[in-house]
């Protein structure tokens, strides 16, 4: 028995009246009529409105299967729907400015593809369902400006990649509608680096709109780049030197492996009680690159170079 049909049979239990009930959930008959066909697909949000209405917990609208079978996936998938419905109400709640926001996105994607298989509806990559874009986007979206009231919300969603595969669909969808994202490598945990943030995939595609001159210095975008250039070369040169040995690197191949060393515990690593300006952050920049020959700084004019170079290092 599907969602619509238990909704249905539980309306003709109640007395209640195809339009009564459609009104007391913002839809007209004709609306509501579609939802129990099964001709349009209902939302957890929706489903709630209409346990209440019914006065039955929103576990009795869950489809059941044919032949009475359930077992431990009913119970599992009514544990799930209200995972999934506590979370709308969390990020509600938060919207309304009574409480943060609480839970992974994994998790909610996660209860979103069992209830989809439960509804039996047509699975799309990796079993997830066709419009879980849809539904995540309608989360990340409720960030932002308030129309009338001051401020801003600020929606900060927590996502564990499976296996750490980005190409994953909930880590790829959420790429595609977030403005940027902060990873975090395992490899750098380990290392005893806090907070973990691997910089070479976190991205922001707003950064460019907030740095420059009359924002933070006119070297951020410069110092930047050519920090996270450098790193990333440092990183290839510590991979060679691990297979290939010290011996075949040269000598500025041995000083950006230095760098990608005090980059990662310098600049990443800053605990969980320093309070570093965007003023000492660019001049340790400038610092880590002053290990590097000035010739290999070449995604930074000769200018600047000379404008921001450290004193004390004559190179």
């Amino acid at each position: 028995m599907s969602v619509g049909e238990r909704i249905r049979q539980l309306r003709w239990k109640k007395g209640v009246k195809l339009g009564e009930l459609g009104a007391k959930v913002g839809l007209t008959a004709a609306a509501m009529s579609r939802y129990e066909l099964g001709q349009r697909r209902i939302s957890v949000e929706l489903a709630a409105r209409i346990a209440e209405v019914l006065g039955v917990p929103i576990q009795a609208l869950l489809p059941t299967e044919r032949g009475g079978g359930s077992g431990q996936r009913g119970e599992r998938t009514i544990s799930i729907l209200t995972a999934l419905l506590h979370y709308h109400e969390s990020v509600e709640a938060a919207i309304a400015g009574e409480a943060p926001a609480a839970g992974p996105v994994d998790e909610y994607a996660e209860a979103l593809r069992e209830v989809s298989a439960a509804k039996k509806e047509v699975p799309g990559r990796r079993g997830f369902p066709g419009y879980l874009y849809t539904d995540l986007a309608t989360l990340y979206e409720r960030a932002g400006r308030r129309l009338g009231n001051p401020g801003s919300i600020t929606l900060i969603p927590i996502l564990t990649m499976p296996e750490d595969d980005k190409t994953h669909p909930i880590p790829d969808l959420t790429g595609y509608i977030t403005e940027g994202q902060i990873i975090l490598s395992r490899e750098l945990y380990r290392k005893g680096i806090h907070p973990p943030v691997d910089v070479l995939p976190s991205l922001s595609r707003l950064k460019d709109k907030g740095i420059g001159v009359g924002k933070t210095r006119e070297d951020h975008a410069a110092t930047m780049n050519q920090l996270f250039a450098a790193y990333s070369t440092g990183k290839d040169n510590k991979e060679l030197m691990s297979i290939l040995g010290e011996a075949a690197l040269t000598p500025t191949d041995l000083l950006y492996a230095k760098f990608a060393d005090e980059f990662e515990q310098r600049y990443v690593n800053q605990g969980y009680e320093e309070n570093r300006s965007i003023e000492e952050t660019l001049d340790l920049g400038w610092e880590l690159l002053s290990i590097l020959p000035k010739s290999e700084l070449k995604r930074i004019k000769p200018e600047m170079i000379e404008k921001y170079w450290p004193k004390h290092d004559a190179q």
